[in-house]
């Protein structure tokens, strides 16, 4: 007999987005009018992070447009993290291997990592990109 304890439930993600669906009611981050992230107020420069609560809060409001202006990068990856999050709960679902998954190579990691610092080159150089 195999004991649950001590292994993360794959329904955790659902209840995430969940609990953001009900902070997206409560909550407006456009309404402070005021930066949020330390690293710009103190250098002026948009970190990595730099726009991900308002560009979640217009998804989550039904404006894919306005979140790909806060965070282009963000927006982006929502769609392969979408697709492997529910091939991993299907495969679990099923107690088997029912949907292929990508094996974790470096290669990837490398390649998100040259993503993320071309976004941060590109959107502090120019003013397209929040």
């Amino acid at each position: 007999m195999r004991s649950a304890r001590g292994k993360a439930s794959p329904f955790l993600p659902a209840l995430a987005v969940a609990a953001l669906f009900v902070y997206a009611r409560i909550a407006d981050p456009f309404s402070h009018g005021e930066i949020f992230c330390f690293v710009n107020r103190v250098s002026g420069i948009r970190c990595a992070t730099c726009g991900l609560t308002r560009a979640l809060f217009c998804l989550l409001k039904g404006d894919p447009i306005g979140a790909f202006y806060y965070h282009a990068l963000f927006t982006v990856g929502l769609l392969p993290a979408f697709l492997l999050s529910t091939a991993y709960l299907v495969n679990f679902a099923c107690g088997r291997r029912v949907l292929p998954l990508p094996r974790l190579r470096w290669t990837y990691f490398y390649i998100l990592l040259a993503l993320l610092v071309l976004f941060l080159v590109v959107r502090n150089c120019t003013d397209y990109i929040y």
